[in-house]
């Protein structure tokens, strides 16, 4: 259960570590976490290295590291992705500070992973969802190595 109040970068990064073992967690100057691992949705499915990207009082950014996502015959886009191969999991006001990223965002990307295969094979998205403007990035993050898409791109549908 949530608690009011917001979780540090050192807590988040002990429960990634705890939840995921086998991943690879730094925070780094600037105050950002960064957290790799390696997901496989399911038993069937390939498995997945992983990105996910915190910074206090921000959204987790998530990305797919490789294999690379590709698009699916005959399609134009990927559904709910951001610019810069970003997923969107969730609208902004669906995750906030005070919950571990570990129990969330970590989770979702994983059932993101099996309805993104699901769509591959099928061309249906059966992940559900809807179309929102990506959050908000801090003006620090901006033009940054890590290239962060404006706040007011959106995924695709």
């Amino acid at each position: 259960m949530a608690s009011s109040k917001r979780l540090s970068l050192a807590s988040q990064a002990f429960s990634l570590r705890h939840a995921y073992p086998q991943g690879r967690g730094r925070i780094e100057r600037g105050g950002r976490l960064v957290f790799d691992v390696q997901l496989q949705p399911t038993i069937a499915s390939c498995t997945y290295s992983v990105r996910i990207e915190y910074a206090l009082g921000r959204q987790p950014q998530v990305r797919v590291l490789d294999p690379p996502l590709r698009l699916r015959e005959g399609a134009s886009e990927i559904p709910h992705i951001y610019s810069a191969n970003r997923i969107c999991l969730h609208l902004p006001d669906e995750w906030t500070a005070d919950m571990q990223i570990a129990d969330t965002i970590a989770p979702w990307l994983s059932e993101w992973l099996a309805h993104y295969e699901l769509w591959l094979a099928t061309g249906t998205w059966l992940g559900g969802g809807h179309e929102a403007t990506a959050p908000s990035e801090p003006e620090s993050s901006r033009g940054s190595s890590n290239q962060q898409s404006p706040p007011d791109s959106q995924p695709s549908k």
